[in-house]
């Protein structure tokens, strides 16, 4: 396995875990959250980056669009 699908292997077992947990939702401020751990915004920060860079949307408190639109 080369490193750069060690480290898309890495990112998608990430987003695995946060899909699984429920994904994400956005408070009153706009801020994204775990479903999972509402404290750990840094973890909602990560996961959205991860899914862009996968190419995919994030799972938004069981949807799969935060906005209602493409990016």
């Amino acid at each position: 396995m080369t490193k750069i699908q060690k480290m898309e292997k890495a990112l998608k077992d990430f987003v695995g875990t946060i899909d699984a947990t429920g994904g994400i939702r956005y408070g009153a401020d706009k801020t994204p959250y775990p479903v999972g751990d509402e404290e750990w915004i840094d973890l909602a920060d990560a996961y959205e980056t991860a899914c862009a860079a996968l190419g995919r949307k994030p799972k938004v408190d069981g949807t799969d669009d935060p906005n209602g639109t493409e990016d």
